[in-house]
């Protein structure tokens, strides 16, 4: 009986120190998940214009599931390396990746927006075109999108979408006196 004690301890450790060694190697292999995820998002995110909003979308949605996939690894190892005692910091890089995904998000989000009004207002008949309210939503968009702007630039990211969106809003509002002239016979 006590033999069979020594070698149900025996056992147990190793089964432990297995079980250790196991989450160790999952949280390698989370880190290198992490970081394959950043390199994604930075080589093939859409950060220009000659991204369809669809397709810009499309990607933002896949990272985050990606992302939400990552989180909930983590939080599983994380938990399983508490039983042993080790300290697992949360990722700093999918804090990152999270924040610029949320960042993109919002920019694609008001580009989707302004491609909305300016698809319906390019082939509206010019004397029933609500011209205050074109100036009014171009203001808008365009505040919106110098904000996001800002943001990216004290990121030190090189996006050309927020400043191709930009662009095109201060270019509609040069025209805009052109609009209401034409609008008013």
């Amino acid at each position: 009986f006590l033999q069979c004690l020594v070698d149900s301890d025996k056992m147990l450790k190793n089964t432990k120190e297995s079980f250790r060694s196991g989450l160790l190697q999952s949280a390698e292999e989370l880190k290198r998940q992490v970081m394959q995820a950043c390199d994604d998002f930075t080589h093939r995110g859409p950060f220009s214009n000659a991204v369809s909003t669809v397709d810009a979308m499309e990607f933002i949605s896949t990272m985050r599931a990606t992302l939400a996939r990552l989180k909930n690894t983590e939080t599983d190892v994380r938990k399983g390396l508490g039983l042993f005692k080790i300290d697992q910091p949360p990722s700093k890089e999918m804090d990152k990746l999270e924040k610029d995904l949320d960042l993109l998000e919002s920019i694609w989000t008001v580009y989707c927006d302004w491609q909305n009004s300016w698809s319906s207002w390019k082939v509206g008949v010019f004397t029933e075109l609500d011209t205050d309210t074109m100036e009014l939503q171009a203001q808008q968009m365009l505040k919106k999108a110098t904000k996001l702007g800002r943001e990216v630039k004290s990121k030190d990211k090189d996006w050309e979408i927020s400043d191709s969106m930009k662009k095109e809003i201060e270019q509609f509002k040069r025209t805009m006196p052109l609009i209401q002239a034409l609008r008013n016979p």
